[in-house]
């Protein structure tokens, strides 16, 4: 399996290709691409490690009332972190500019470009204002791996821990299993895959699109302070007997 991941700096954005609707007038009101890369399914891409210090698995809300509407990771990409901004201006915001084009809405979604509005990968928090949040990162949206029809989730968790140690998590197919292992100030490092371009009617003369990744494996360093309230509660911690004991 190694030899179908790459690192995102390995992935060859022009070799990412999607066939182009074959009757654009009659699209659904929800119509996708499939991706192919370099005329195949293409490789699995490898994220660097990326601090969760926001965001994560959404919880329950007014907005998110059922379990299904959280099957999805809000990754941070914190741009003070070198290797992160890397891969957002490296990686993700080219693939933006790849789909954001003229050319790609006229010769892939086959309509007039001013039909098309397209979502972009790397997305900003906005506040009441409209305008941009300055005390929160741009993120991307990951979709979590699941099965049909019971949404079991089958994206794979592997747990790190501080002596280099890596134990598979086999626990992880409810979302109440899964999301405990994904806590502020954990590191995670994501294995990713484009699954399609989705294109929405939003009414009779435009529509949106955009490009949904999933998140296929994830390795997760937990912060220190869960690793030890998890691993040694207070009233257990025991200590070696000095000499004059």
């Amino acid at each position: 399996m190694t030899s179908n991941i790459v690192k995102h700096s390995e992935y060859d954005i022009e070799k990412l290709t999607f066939n182009p609707l074959t009757n654009p007038k009659k699209k659904s009101l929800q119509s996708i691409l499939l991706p192919s890369y370099d005329g195949g399914r293409g490789p699995l891409i490898q994220l660097p490690f990326i601090e969760l210090d926001m965001y994560g698995i959404p919880s329950k809300c007014d907005f998110y009332k059922e379990d299904h509407q959280r099957l999805f990771l809000k990754l941070p990409l914190n741009q003070k972190n070198p290797e992160t901004k890397e891969l957002t201006e490296g990686f993700f915001k080219k693939l933006d500019d790849k789909l954001n084009t003229d050319e790609f809405r006229e010769n892939v979604l086959g309509g007039k470009k001013n039909k098309y509005t397209y979502q972009s990968i790397v997305r900003t928090t906005h506040g009441e204002n409209g305008e941009p949040k300055p005390d929160k990162h741009p993120y991307i949206k990951l979709k979590l791996l699941t099965e049909y029809p019971g949404n079991d989730i089958k994206t794979v968790v592997v747990e790190q821990c501080d002596d280099g140690a890596r134990f598979l998590k086999t626990d992880t197919q409810s979302l109440s299993d899964f999301e405990k292992y994904f806590h502020l100030r954990g590191n995670l490092k994501c294995i990713i895959v484009p699954v399609k371009i989705w294109i929405h009617q939003t009414n009779a003369t435009e529509a949106q699109y955009g490009l949904t990744f999933k998140l296929f494996k994830v390795l997760v360093k937990m912060p220190l302070e869960r690793f030890l309230k998890a691993s040694s509660p207070e009233n257990e911690i025991d200590f070696l007997d000095s000499d004059s004991d």
